[in-house]
């Protein structure tokens, strides 16, 4: 079978994660809010290495990985978990401008709703501008000014924390830091050569979970529960340095906690919301597409050690959101990653179930642990499944 660890990361020194080069002056935008699973597994692979194991090995796990990471999610305290208080707000999301108790609450329109009405054949835009219309009816018998048209904004993609069933965005610090260029020929200070980046705080919280075959080496590194990483841009200055604490987890904790959220298993429909950037081999990572079928992998079961009981295969009816680019470069090979087009996290991919074998609730849980297929090692591929939403509290709920 497979381990599961719910890995915490807390950042010691600055984080340095370049979300684009070049930003309002700056030599780097940080990205704040998420830590890939890529970039995770890299640091790991580092770790290995330098604590002594075998060259041949870390290529292996590499080259062959047994083990799934997901993305790991800003948060404010390290009691909050992924999948269990903590997301990614999916395309059918949105937030008000106006701060209610010093926050930004997030919404969704009815997933519940348009999953039903997709048996029923319905065009799917008619599906939503019907849901849109009678949830923008809805806001405006509540006469309240900041749930007005212009009011809200879209959010898709953010990350979400939920705290007394409000959920918001987080606010995550960041800081600036300037240093002087160089100039190699004279072996000093370049005069009038300033430059800034933005860097991550210290102190600043991300969870996550690693799931891992019972037999991968990687588990001498995760048993050892605390441990420190080296993660992003600057570690060889003392930047990225986090404190990562792994605790190992029973399965049926996610599955409870998924399971609100999959009430009509007999159901063929489904949502599957986009936790990572989701792609196939075509033969370049290409996004998918409407009529495409997705199956989870059964060479990939095999590699992570569960049985062939979790087989599934959908056929792809619709797809609600944008596309997304991952590219960066690789500490360990010393050469640039191969660029990913996929789906955007938050996309949201209306499916139906063609076959399933198994348990169907433990099959459609194990999907944003261990993904579609071996692209779950990057951080790929993983999906959050939804026949209602996650989000229930309703705008017109909640008083200011």
């Amino acid at each position: 079978m497979v381990k599961i660890y719910k890995v915490t990361l807390k950042a010691l020194s600055p984080l340095i994660i370049s979300k684009r080069m070049g930003f309002k002056g700056f030599s780097y935008e940080v990205e704040k809010y998420i830590i890939h699973g890529s970039i995770v597994r890299g640091a790991l692979l580092t770790k290995m290495l330098e604590e002594g194991e075998d060259p041949i090995t870390v290529n292996r796990l590499a080259l062959s990985p047994d083990y799934a990471i997901t993305p790991f999610l800003a948060t404010l305290n390290e009691k909050k978990s992924l999948y269990i208080n903590s997301n990614i707000a999916h395309s059918l999301c949105f937030r008000t401008k106006k701060k209610i108790k010093g926050v930004s609450p997030v919404f969704s329109l009815d997933i519940e709703n348009i999953v039903s009405k997709i048996r029923n054949k319905t065009p799917l835009e008619d599906i939503l501008a019907e849901v849109f219309e009678k949830h923008s009816l809805k806001l405006a018998e509540t006469k309240k000014t900041w749930l007005m048209p212009g009011e809200t904004k879209t959010c898709s993609g953010s990350v979400i924390v939920e705290e007394n069933r409000l959920w918001f965005i987080p606010s995550i610090s960041s800081n600036v830091s300037i240093e002087v260029g160089l100039d190699h020929t004279r072996g000093s200070s370049a005069p009038g050569m300033l430059y800034a980046y933005e860097h991550v705080c210290e102190g600043t919280v991300y969870t996550g979970y690693i799931t891992v075959s019972d037999n991968s080496p990687l588990n001498t590194i995760l048993s050892k529960r605390e441990f420190i990483l080296s993660i992003g841009r600057g570690t060889t200055r003392g930047f990225g340095k986090v404190l990562a604490t792994a605790e190992e987890i029973g399965f049926n904790k996610i599955k409870s906690n998924i399971s609100k959220n999959l009430h009509k298993l007999e159901e063929p429909y489904i949502a599957l919301e986009a936790v990572s950037p989701v792609f196939k081999l075509d033969p370049l990572p290409l996004p998918l597409r409407e009529k495409d079928t997705v199956t989870i992998s059964s060479e990939w079961l095999n590699k992570l050690g569960l049985p062939q009981d979790y087989e599934a295969e959908f056929e792809i009816i619709g797809i609600l959101g944008g596309y997304y680019r991952y590219q960066g470069w690789s500490m360990r090979n010393k050469a640039p990653k191969l660029p990913v087009k996929g789906l955007s996290p938050g996309s949201l991919i209306l499916a139906k179930i063609k076959s399933m074998k198994g348990n169907p609730l433990e099959t459609l849980s194990l999907l944003p642990l261990i993904g579609l297929d071996n692209f779950a090692s990057l951080g790929f591929n993983l999906v959050f499944p939804l026949q209602k939403d996650f989000i229930q509290i309703k705008p017109w709920e909640v008083k200011l």
